[in-house]
C-alpha cells in the first residue's frame, strides 16, 4: 500500500495525556473567542433582513412604482453587503489568547495555562534546575 505524500513512517508516539487535555481546553475556548467576535458582527447583516421582511410583510412595496421598488431594493441590498464587511474582516484567535482567557476563567490567579507553555530558559544541564522545572511541570499540569 502507497503512503500518502509526507507521511511519516515512524510509529506515532503516545501523547502526554495532560497535553491532550490542555489542547482539548485551547480548542474549545479558540472555539468560544471567534464566536464572541461573530456575535457582534451579525447583528447589523441579521437587522437588515429582518427590516427588509417587515418592509415587505407590511406591503410597502406595494406603494411604490417599480423604479422605488428597484430603489428600495438597491439600497437594502447595499446595506446587507456594507454590514458583512465585518465578518470578512474577522480572524481566528490566536493560541496565546485561547490561553489567556483559559487563564482568566482559572480559580487561581498564577495563569496554569500559560505556565504550562513555559520552557526552561537556562539551567537545562543542571540536575536541580531540571528537578525544580519538573516539579513546576508537575503542578501545573495538576492546576
Amino acid at each position: 500500500m502507497r503512503r500518502p505524500f509526507g507521511a511519516s513512517t515512524a510509529a506515532p508516539q503516545p501523547a502526554d495525556p495532560s497535553r491532550a487535555r490542555l489542547d482539548a481546553l485551547i480548542a474549545g475556548s479558540r472555539r468560544a473567542l471567534f464566536w464572541e467576535s461573530v456575535w457582534p458582527a451579525l447583528w447589523w447583516p441579521i437587522g437588515i433582513g429582518l427590516a427588509f421582511l417587515i418592509v415587505a410583510w407590511l406591503g410597502l412595496w406595494l406603494d411604490l412604482d417599480p423604479l422605488g421598488r428597484k430603489a428600495g431594493l438597491g439600497a437594502f441590498a447595499l446595506a446587507l453587503l456594507l454590514s458583512l464587511v465585518p465578518l470578512f474582516r474577522l480572524r481566528p484567535p490566536s493560541r496565546k489568547a485561547a490561553l489567556d482567557r483559559l487563564d482568566r476563567s482559572a480559580p487561581d490567579a498564577h495563569r496554569p495555562a500559560l505556565s504550562y507553555e513555559d520552557s526552561l530558559a537556562v539551567g537545562g544541564g543542571d540536575p536541580a534546575s531540571l528537578a525544580l522545572w519538573n516539579l513546576h511541570r508537575a503542578r501545573a499540569t495538576k492546576a
